[in-house]
């Protein structure tokens, strides 16, 4: 099931970065990379308010509004 999982994640057409409480990047798809540019591998254990500009107040919505962001042309939303 795991291996299902992991290739889902990785082929959406979406791009897709998950953070921790901390803002913190653990994970990514090629399509999140590829969206704003930088390599996958240098994603993991960034800040994501380094990568997407976003304000500390807004990394963690609890009522979970989606917010529209353009970054290099493309839509982001978080």
């Amino acid at each position: 099931m795991e291996n299902q999982i992991d290739t889902l994640f990785e082929n959406l057409n979406e791009g897709i970065i998950t953070y921790d409480q901390y803002g913190i990047i653990k994970d990514n798809n090629s399509n999140a990379s590829r969206l704003i540019d930088i390599d996958a591998q240098n994603l993991t254990g960034e800040k994501i308010k380094d990568i997407i500009p976003i304000k500390e107040n807004e990394l963690f919505l609890s009522d979970a509004k989606e917010r529209v962001l353009k970054i290099r042309g493309n839509d982001i939303i978080i």
